[in-house]
């Protein structure tokens, strides 16, 4: 695959970000962290790992584009994701109509933890 240029960036609103890390594929959109300071971005092959030292940890793939991700449930340890779209009896994406833009929220127990007393 073709390695993305979209670089992803932190800091305080009003002041200069930093760069973090490179995402391996597609572009980010929704994120989350753990409590080992591991930052997952959602993107249209799944979401993305990082380390807190910005290394790139892997891909947990899902079936569609992902758009936002958080961690829940008492002690953290679940993970949902939020896909986009839907797909027809044959398994194929819709691209036209109001399916296109339904969502898929997917439900992913965990061995990692969300960070307590955070809402995300």
């Amino acid at each position: 695959m073709k390695e993305s240029t979209e670089r992803l960036f932190l800091g305080r609103k009003g002041t200069r970000h930093a760069d973090f890390a490179t995402l391996q594929m597609g572009n980010g959109d929704g994120s989350a962290v753990d409590s080992e300071g591991r930052l997952y971005v959602t993107s249209n092959p799944g979401v993305q790992v990082f380390d807190k030292t910005e290394k790139y940890l892997g891909l947990i793939p899902t079936p569609r584009g992902v758009i936002s991700v958080a961690f829940a449930n008492p002690g953290k340890r679940t993970r949902y994701v939020v896909g986009s779209g839907e797909e027809n009896a044959n398994g194929q994406p819709i691209r036209e109509g109001p399916q296109q833009t339904v969502a898929t929220i997917y439900r992913l127990p965990t061995i990692a933890q969300g960070v307590k007393g955070r809402p995300k």
